[in-house]
């Protein structure tokens, strides 16, 4: 299971050609929607107005070299390690969410548009870095929803209150569990219950990623 890619054993039912056009599909929903969201945010006439204020306001000019080090410490700090989370549990199911993430995203990527069919020759690094993406993805967004949740510890709301905002993290772990089920379930040519656990796995990525 871990060392089979599972997008190559799909080739047999499924072309090459329309696996990355779905993958195609999704990059443009990202961008699509991040768009639209912008401009019902009005993110970007207020990141350019708050800038154009911050300049006025400024006590003294920054030089090219004192930026570079702002943002590297903001680079290592609050992205590469969630440093704006205080609370620890909070940080580390962060990081695991997020890394798992980019892990299977890339891993996903890369298989389907240079490993599409068995005879292309999965390198073994790539299935174990997916599905390990996947666990990580598990892991990390399950202990979220379970026990970190902020409207559940704060509030003594039940687990399973469901809203809107709650649609990501939902949307990321179906198409985490799906697609490990998925793999199990082809590994083992378990047919049907491949076929249906591939099925969970599209629609949930696809709502994540739409």
């Amino acid at each position: 299971m871990f060392t089979i890619n599972p997008f190559s054993e799909l080739s047999a039912s499924i072309s090459p050609l329309v696996m990355q056009g779905y993958v195609v599909l999704m990059i443009l929903m990202v961008i699509g929607g991040t768009v639209l969201d912008m401009i019902h945010k009005k993110s970007a006439q207020y990141f350019f107005e708050n800038a154009k204020k911050a300049k006025k306001s400024a006590k003294r000019s920054v030089d090219s070299g004192e930026k570079a080090s702002i943002a590297v410490q903001v680079l290592l700090n609050e992205v590469l390690t969630s440093g704006e989370f205080c609370n620890v549990k909070r940080r580390l199911s962060h990081l695991l969410t997020m890394y798992g993430f980019i892990l299977f995203v890339a891993a996903t990527a890369i298989m389907i548009f240079a490993y599409p069919t068995p005879a292309t020759s999965t390198p073994a690094i790539l299935p174990i870095l997916w599905h390990i993406g996947a666990l990580m993805l598990a892991i990390g967004g399950y202990w979220f929803w379970f026990f970190i949740r902020v409207d559940v510890s704060a509030e003594g709301l039940s687990w399973y209150r469901f809203e809107r905002t709650d649609l990501f993290i939902v949307s990321l772990l179906t198409t985490a569990t799906f697609g490990l089920i998925w793999s199990f379930t082809q590994s083992q040519g378990i047919a049907g219950w491949s076929t249906l656990a591939f099925v969970l796995f599209i629609a949930s990525s696809t709502m994540l990623f739409g």
